[in-house]
């Protein structure tokens, strides 16, 4: 509640109404809720809607973000072919197709984007114990590689592993986490890619090792556990005194680049071994692919979720205008797959977060419902999705920009 009064107060005539609907609450009833009219002139919305070159350039930029698709397009959610985007949004901003295959030749000749793979390394489970206290100290490297089509075999039937290529020569690493076999680091990197066949994410976990005397790993046998920790504290002196200590390896992951989805994936990997097989351990990691930093926008005055904000109408426009058509009065304010997966892929390249695309979902449904009414339960739904996402950047000290807070007053 005092999330809605801080946001319905910075608007004036939509937040008015939209507060009275929500005073009315489960005594609203259909009477409450305007009719479309049979003419729905929804181009003059000055606030969402843009004319002229800025919807031009609004249709170049959704041409721009359906070229470079990247990721696995293959499976639940995700089979939407390129070919039919273009003819939706082709539909949806009435181009001719001359004017179309005009645009789209240029923007693929001119605007092929860098990509990058978004690796954010969250936690992993169940490792094995490296120190003589039972524990490890867990840290993550990683970074992109190429392996050929005999090495890939190799891997399959557990064979040695092999010198692989270093892809991008880049290489990050997470931070080490002290005594835990379930650590957690929520850490993000950003790994340039230009191709996925034949490419994997490589990730190796190690157990940091401190930097001991002899003396200094001698007084550690008070901490040792069992007779296993007492042979690692055994090796620990040794390596102490003979000044070969490194870190010890724990486990790796290797993740085809081919495999992941354009839409994303988070999800548990097993670890395995320096011969590939599957070893104690688990990791978790969250994986998108999106737009790098040399990408710049049709109008450079303007920013990613502006654009994303005119596309979002114009898919309404264009999918109540055809509801008219069909005889319905009403529309439930929820858009088809197609559209859906267009704005999803715009907000994945340009990362645009959950709070944004539910502050662009807010303006447009508000925009509509004071034209033309909508259902009272799809903008309380959206007030609930607004204020959890606000409240979870927050939490995770996210910084919300002047962009998002002027959304609002949309």
């Amino acid at each position: 509640d005092g999330f809605f009064r801080e946001m319905t107060s910075l608007g004036e005539e939509e937040s008015k109404r939209t507060r009275e609907f929500i005073a009315k609450g489960e005594n609203a009833t259909d009477d409450d809720i305007e009719e479309t009219p049979d003419g729905l002139d929804i181009g003059h919305m000055d606030k969402i809607s843009v004319t002229g070159d800025g919807l031009e350039a609004v249709y170049r930029e959704t041409l721009r973000v359906i070229i470079n698709r990247l990721g696995a397009q293959e499976g639940e959610g995700h089979s939407v072919s390129s070919a039919d985007m273009y003819r939706y949004i082709q539909d949806v901003f009435k181009v001719e197709d001359t004017d179309h295959q005009g645009y789209l030749k240029k923007e693929m000749t001119t605007s092929k984007a860098d990509m990058k793979l978004k690796v954010k390394v969250l936690q992993a489970k169940d490792l094995d114990a490296k120190d003589a206290d039972g524990y490890s100290d867990p840290y993550c490297t990683l970074g992109v590689v190429h392996l050929s089509k005999d090495q890939q075999s190799s891997r399959q039937r557990g064979g040695k592993s092999q010198k692989v290529t270093d892809a991008t020569k880049e290489h990050f690493s997470t931070t080490a986490r002290p005594k835990t076999l379930n650590p957690s680091w929520d850490e993000d990197f950003e790994i340039p890619v230009s191709k996925l066949t034949d490419y994997f994410l490589q990730v190796d976990l190690w157990d940091k090792d401190e930097d001991d005397s002899v003396g200094t790993a001698m007084k550690r046998v008070s901490s040792v556990k069992g007779a296993r920790g007492l042979g690692r504290w055994v090796h620990h002196v040794a390596e102490s005194a003979f000044g070969g200590q490194k870190d010890d390896f724990m486990g790796r992951v290797f993740v085809p680049l081919d495999s992941v989805s354009e839409g994303g994936v988070d999800q548990w990997f097993q670890l395995e071994n320096k011969k590939h097989k599957a070893k104690d351990g688990q990791l978790r990691l969250k994986l998108d692919f999106i737009v790098g930093t040399n990408a710049h926008l049709v109008n450079e005055e303007w920013k990613p979720a502006d654009v994303y904000k005119a596309l979002y109408w114009e898919c309404v426009r264009h999918e109540t205008t055809k509801l008219l058509q069909t005889g319905m009065r009403r529309w439930v304010g929820e858009l088809p797959a197609l559209s859906k997966a267009i704005l999803e892929i715009f907000r994945k390249q340009h990362s645009l977060r959950d709070l944004q695309h539910y502050i662009v979902e807010w303006a447009v449904m508000v925009e509509y419902h004071e034209k033309y009414g909508l259902s009272l339960q799809r903008l309380l739904n959206l007030i609930e999705m607004v204020s959890y996402h606000w409240a979870k950047t927050k939490e995770e000290k996210e910084v919300v920009s002047e962009a998002e807070l002027e959304a609002l007053d949309a």
